[in-house]
């Protein structure tokens, strides 16, 4: 192989990530709007939970993504490591529904994440 078709290999294999990702972007965004939305928390928070729930479970990003907005369509539970992963990186919640600062908790406060599994088995 010449060196002008490596690299016209390596073009055609960039277009068809960038491809990839203009596809999944919007199925991610979903999920993200759907943690703040749930959890509540904001954007950077959404992202980072999603990023290490897919680390922790050791799944893709998207299927974490499609995992969380799928289960929600259908009223469905989270996959049991899904969720605790959820619980793990998301901040616990006051009684009351008043968020904590990250990495504190406070007497009988429980996981949000926990609670929308637990929303999610409906």
């Amino acid at each position: 192989m010449t060196r002008s078709e490596e690299s016209w290999r390596e073009l055609e294999v960039r277009v068809e990530q960038l491809e990839q990702a203009l596809h999944n972007r919007p199925r991610i965004e979903h999920a993200v709007g759907m943690i703040m939305m749930l959890m509540p928390c904001d954007e950077p928070m959404a992202v980072a939970a999603l990023k290490q729930v897919s680390m922790t479970t050791n799944r893709k990003l998207i299927d974490v993504a499609d995992l969380i907005t799928s289960s929600i369509a259908r009223g469905a539970q989270l996959p049991t490591d899904v969720a605790d992963a959820l619980a793990l990186v998301l901040p616990p919640r006051r009684p009351g529904g008043v968020p904590t600062q990250a990495g504190t908790t406070s007497p009988g406060s429980r996981s949000h994440a926990v609670q929308m599994a637990g929303k999610l088995g409906r």
